[in-house]
């Protein structure tokens, strides 16, 4: 016999403790994404596609359980009943508009200003990584990842450091990430060695301040 629901449910939350993996229904928290972590955990303790609605609640917190205690618990509603009502509740208009603007005015030379004592590399990967969150709120054909790709190309442009990277972008949104990653640490190598090579050279003397210098030799041994 399976073993009963009560079991699995605790279980179930036991994956749940870290609270990251449940959905806020906050501004990019998409629960799309909340999605697949729910059913991977489902199916790690047994969890059957028919017994979603009862375990439903364990992947929610703060406005999204709140939501879901004071609209959808007792109601008798299925699992797509439940997650219809809370798309319609928390994925508005309004926040599918936030998303398409900050994906378009999301780029490097942004997050360099507004990141003021941080490295170029540092500031790539906080570029990588914004771009991926925003991505996950938007309309299904913005999923792909050549509009990840393209959006990186398009974000890197006008920096002097990405300049060998997008002369010619890998195909791969991961294959474009590992050019700028390799161009922007090239360049800022490249401006090292050249600082450390001016600290080296010799301070030039003016012929006039060397013919003194050799007369007081002379003249004192």
């Amino acid at each position: 016999f399976p073993p009963p629901l009560s079991k699995l449910l605790t279980e179930l939350t036991k994956l749940y403790s870290d609270q990251e993996k449940k959905f806020s229904g906050e501004l990019y928290d998409v629960l799309n994404s909340k999605l697949r972590i729910f059913y991977d955990c489902c199916q790690k303790v047994g969890i059957e596609s028919n017994q979603y609605h009862n375990a439903y609640s364990v992947m929610l917190k703060g406005r999204a359980s709140a939501f879901y205690y004071d609209r959808l618990a007792g109601k008798g509603y299925d699992f797509h009943r439940m997650i219809y009502e809370s798309r319609c509740h928390f994925e508005t208009e309004e926040n599918k508009q936030q998303y398409m603007s900050e994906w378009r005015e999301t780029t490097f030379p942004r997050i360099i200003a507004t990141n003021p004592g941080v490295s170029r590399l540092d500031c790539l990967q906080k570029l990588f990584d914004r771009l991926q969150t925003i991505q996950r709120g938007l309309s299904e054909s913005y999923q792909e990842d050549f509009s990840l790709r393209d959006q990186v190309i398009s974000a890197c442009r006008g920096v002097e450091e990405c300049n060998l990277a997008l002369f010619n972008p890998a195909n791969t949104y991961e294959g474009v990430c590992a050019q700028l990653r390799s161009s922007v640490g090239t360049a800022l190598r490249s401006r090292e060695v050249q600082q450390f090579n001016a600290q080296l050279q010799p301070t030039s003397i003016d012929p006039a301040d060397q013919h003194d210098h050799n007369w007081t030799d002379r003249t004192y041994g």
